[in-house]
């Protein structure tokens, strides 16, 4: 599987006809890079970590599960219709396609500024508490993947990835900074008491504040107030609800069948690329990577992957900014409200 301030919208797609009208050569447009959707700290969790989760949605054979069943009763979880669409965009480049929700989604420095002043007030209420040891990173909720964008499926230039490998991904120079100064030492069990809240008192006879440091430091950020809607909640579900639309998924059925003439054998390109990834890292990629980048690229753009899924995603994020749209705009006002806090107890 974050994003935000005001971004223009682009090309919608709507309209009627069959899901193969002819494909528009277009360019995606040349916005200021907007985090794309994923699970959101906008409810008022703690920061998440780690890269974006491999969807279930479909199996190895790369067929799509039919349908959802609730968790509890495991009956069936209807699912909403796949949207009409209009032309399929043909992306040739790897400029950010803007979607309908990023006028109302948050950047990722504000998801930054949150975390880090959760972190900063985590530490306040330790050093309060006499743990004179702890600081800024003995336990922090996000690690250097925490705050990087990506999509399922996002434009691969052939040629590029051919001499460069898939795109690397780029962190934050200061969380990166924090990380390599943190200190290496493990929390004690006392310290973890108090910064968990499962403890009620520290070994010193210290009262621990209901829910912990962590807790305390979290109601101080995200205060009481809850958002009418989540804006990357509906992002992400509107990456999941396209991944697994019937066009995509014929397209990487063709995706499938191209790679697989060059000895290639995945169900998905995202789980290709991640695997592909693997022996180099985030360093500099393999001969391997490289040739199996180009394979990928090369079959991703023969059947305009990226190009129809973003169609599709477009339209489906277009029904949710119009069944959200008051709740969008009241939402993405208090989160602002939250960020500003935040800013000013990290002064």
């Amino acid at each position: 599987m974050l994003s935000a301030g005001a971004v223009l919208i682009g090309v919608l797609v709507a309209g009627c006809g069959d899901e193969r009208v002819g494909e528009t050569s277009a360019k995606a447009d040349a916005t200021p890079w907007r985090p794309s959707p994923q699970p959101s700290l906008l409810s008022g969790a703690p920061p998440q970590s780690g890269p974006l989760p491999s969807s279930p949605l479909l199996t190895a054979s790369g067929s799509a599960v039919p349908e959802q069943t609730g968790l509890a009763s495991g009956t069936p979880v209807p699912q909403p219709p796949e949207p009409v669409i209009g032309p399929v965009l043909r992306i040739t480049s790897d400029e950010r396609v803007a979607l309908p929700l990023d006028p109302y989604m948050s950047s990722m420095e504000e998801l930054k500024v949150l975390a880090l002043a959760q972190q900063a007030q985590a530490v306040a209420c330790m050093r309060a508490l006499g743990f004179t040891r702890w600081v800024d990173g003995t336990v922090r909720n996000w690690d250097e993947h925490s705050f990087l964008e990506s999509d399922f499926y996002e434009y691969l230039d052939p040629e590029k990835v051919r001499a460069e490998g898939y795109p690397r991904r780029k962190f934050d120079p200061e969380l990166m900074t924090r990380i390599r100064t943190a200190p290496k030492r493990a929390a004690t069990a006392d310290e973890m008491g108090a910064f968990s809240g499962y403890a009620e008192r520290t070994e010193s006879g210290k009262t621990v504040p209901p829910g912990g440091c962590d807790g305390q430091a979290r109601a101080k950020v995200y205060g009481d107030m809850r958002l009418p809607v989540d804006a990357r909640s509906l992002s992400a579900d509107s990456e999941t609800r396209a991944r697994t639309d019937s066009r995509v998924r014929a397209a990487v059925a063709g995706w499938r069948a191209c790679v697989a003439r060059d000895g290639l054998d995945y169900s998905d390109p995202f789980l290709l690329a991640e695997h592909a990834r693997q022996p180099s890292g985030d360093g500099p990629a393999s001969d391997e990577e490289k040739r199996v980048a180009g394979i990928d690229a090369t079959c991703q753009n023969d059947v305009n992957l990226t190009g129809i899924y973003k169609t599709v995603q477009i339209a489906i994020q277009k029904i949710q900014v119009e069944e959200n749209r008051d709740k969008l705009i009241e939402s993405r006002a208090i989160f602002a409200q939250r960020v500003e806090a935040a800013r000013a107890l990290l002064k």
